[in-house]
């Protein structure tokens, strides 16, 4: 299964990155973003950058059941390949929650990062 978003600003497609990554597992709009987590990532280029970014998420969901609804991107730098951000959502509960695809990976197959200021584009698939 593919994403692709675009965004007016780097952080803003990390940002749209990672709900879009949530939007694949179940309804995001029955969350609240009522619980926050900082976490930061770093690669070694701008497709490892991407792909540890939403490796991390995929680890927050599988050791904390939180559903990110929301990122705060602080900073998503190519010199050095950084990302930091806090998150926002709330626990996933089976029993109140929509379940969708189980996401069990990140691939790097068809992944893409292109853009300059005013608009940036990320594309990823995950392995379900």
């Amino acid at each position: 299964m593919g994403v692709e978003v675009t965004s007016p600003t780097i952080e803003g497609a990390f940002s749209d990155a990672a709900v879009a990554l949530f939007g694949i597992m179940t309804d995001t709009s029955d969350f609240s973003p009522s619980e926050s987590l900082e976490v930061s990532v770093s690669g070694e280029d701008p497709k490892s950058l991407l792909y540890s970014w939403l490796e991390e998420l995929i680890f927050i969901f599988d050791t904390t059941s939180l559903v990110v609804v929301r990122a705060d991107v602080a900073d998503a730098s190519f010199d050095p390949f950084t990302v930091r951000a806090t998150l926002r959502g709330e626990k996933f509960d089976d029993q109140i929650h929509e379940t969708r695809t189980g996401v069990k990976a990140i691939t790097y197959h068809g992944m893409e990062i292109s853009g300059e200021k005013g608009k940036f584009l990320l594309r990823y698939f995950v392995d379900i």
